[in-house]
């Protein structure tokens, strides 16, 4: 099997795996501030292979978890996109972060990613404020702080598995 091919199936399994553990189901109050591990694995891998992640990982991972989540089809791939676009283009500046820097930046992009998820977009109100409200708020500053908690776990553990099984 080629290098190429290898290093793409084994950056797919880590994917799949996180795809999976992201589908297993909790009551709706710990659910709504569950860490995203997809997104967490998917920065992980623009960060450290930027060269390996491409249009159709963003895409397929993308349109999995909006039928998943049953949110608004295109959602995730435009999230994806968006952090795969950042994160690829600014990782010279990411790597070199302390963990708290890093962590901070995670911190940012989950706060934004759950505001953006609050868009109402079949119930367009100017009476309808999702996000003044003072719950939605709290609970996105516990998801974005889970995440933010999460990446270095997530980093390191990946890293181990990148290390062991794609030689770079």
């Amino acid at each position: 099997m080629s290098k190429p091919l290898r290093d793409n199936l084994f950056i797919s399994l880590s994917l799949i795996i996180f795809l999976i553990i992201d589908l297993f189901s909790f009551p709706i109050s710990i659910n709504e501030i569950k860490p995203a591990l997809l997104i967490l694995c998917f920065i992980y891998w623009n960060i450290a292979l930027p060269e390996k992640i491409n249009l159709l990982f963003v895409l397929v991972f993308g349109f999995l978890l909006d039928l998943i989540n049953g949110t608004l089809l295109g959602m995730y791939p435009l999230i994806l996109l968006i952090i795969s676009y950042f994160s690829q283009r600014y990782f010279y500046q990411f790597r070199p972060f302390t963990f708290i820097q890093q962590c901070l930046v995670i911190f940012l992009v989950f706060f934004s990613i759950k505001i953006l998820l609050a868009i109402d977009f079949n119930d367009i109100n100017p009476n309808s404020l999702t996000l003044a409200d003072k719950d939605y708020v709290i609970s996105s500053l516990w998801y974005s702080l889970l995440n933010s908690l999460s990446w270095p776990l997530i980093f390191f553990l990946l890293r181990a598995y990148r290390r062991r099984c794609i030689k770079t």
